[in-house]
């Protein structure tokens, strides 16, 4: 299991969660009149491997992310998890998959959201993730339809 630390400040709210070798940074910005209007979710890879990651939601958001880059998603408000492929082009013996546990995108009249998971290896963190088989990462069925993966 893979932690991290959660930290707070007044007027931005920040979480550092992780997973796997991902660590989620949340940033809600509450005001202003250069607010964003769209919620997102970018995945930093600094893990050393490219990386195909699966925002899950209502529906899934496939990213293939090379190391020492990052590229953002449009995360519409909702429920979601997040499943890791590391390693490269298969058969690669390398490969790994991991899926971290749920977390909400939330977005209000004065607030949306700012994610960025970084995908790094660190110890001792407060968000939990498994290792998951091939098998699961590659199925598609598993959206969030109530709230709970299927």
């Amino acid at each position: 299991m893979i932690k991290a630390r959660i930290t707070e400040t007044v007027a931005i709210l920040t979480s550092l969660l992780l997973i796997g070798c991902a660590s989620p940074q949340v940033t809600r910005i509450y005001s202003g009149p250069e607010r964003p209007t769209l919620n997102t979710v970018t995945f930093d890879n600094k893990c050393g491997k490219p990386a195909l990651v699966k925002l899950v939601g209502r529906k899934i958001t496939s990213v293939e992310v090379p190391n020492g880059t990052a590229e953002t998603v449009v995360a519409p408000a909702g429920h979601y998890f997040i499943k890791v492929r590391f390693g490269v082009v298969p058969p690669d013996p390398e490969y790994s998959y991991t899926r971290g546990d749920e977390f909400d995108v939330t977005q209000t009249p004065a607030s949306v959201a700012r994610i960025t998971i970084t995908l790094h290896p660190v110890a001792h963190g407060n968000y939990r993730s498994r290792s998951i088989s091939a098998a699961e990462f590659d199925d598609d069925r598993s959206v969030l339809t109530t709230g709970m993966p299927r």
